[in-house]
């Protein structure tokens, strides 16, 4: 495998296609008013150049695994979102944003669904010295009839994570998967279970 920043995919330096599969780690990335506005925005999760980038690559029959807890929210309710935005979200990722602030727990549980089994695990809420906490994990709910949801919070039953299945497969997640429990094997499984999906 190979790492690399969003910049370098946004300055075609890395190219997507060049990879089966690419996971996307935007943590708790989002989109800020810089000077009232006057300077425009930074930390945006899915800028417009990105946004082709990714869609170039699903079109081309690519896995891609996204999570990240403004990832929906950043599509959606956003300062500057655009119906192209709102778009992207629904027609390539598919997922709709449902809201922000969707877990106060951290506890996901698997529901039935014809593409992953899960099991259950928790993300971070908690200050620590290990890994950052994440306070506004997203809702995001299947845009399509081809997707699912395939992951809820535990305490109260909204959508975690959706998965896609077509000409090519998406795994969106409403939280940032590297702050899933640090038990190893935990985290392997979820990774695993992903991989054997994008294999099928």
């Amino acid at each position: 495998f190979v790492s690399s920043s969003v910049g370098a995919v946004k300055a075609g330096k890395v190219d997507m296609n060049n990879y089966r599969i690419v996971d996307m780690i935007m943590g708790k990335q989002g989109k800020t008013v810089v000077g009232r506005g006057v300077h425009g925005y930074k930390y945006e999760v899915f800028p417009k150049q990105l946004q082709k980038e990714i869609r170039e690559f699903c079109e081309a029959g690519g896995n891609l695994l996204v999570s990240g807890a403004n990832i929906a929210t950043d599509l959606f309710d956003a300062p500057g979102v655009t119906e192209e935005d709102m778009n992207f979200a629904k027609d390539v990722l598919k997922y709709k944003w449902m809201t922000e602030y969707a877990s106060k727990s951290g506890a996901i549980k698997p529901v039935a669904n014809p593409y992953l089994k899960l099991r259950g695990l928790r993300f971070n809420q908690i200050l620590n010295d290990m890994i950052y906490c994440v306070e506004s994990p997203d809702a995001l709910v299947p845009a399509c009839k081809e997707a699912y949801t395939i992951c809820r919070y535990s305490d109260n039953n909204i959508s975690a994570g959706v998965a896609y299945k077509g000409d090519y497969k998406t795994v969106c997640l409403g939280f940032p998967i590297e702050t899933a429990d640090t038990f190893d094997v935990v985290k392997n499984r979820l990774f695993e279970s992903i991989l054997k999906f994008f294999e099928e």
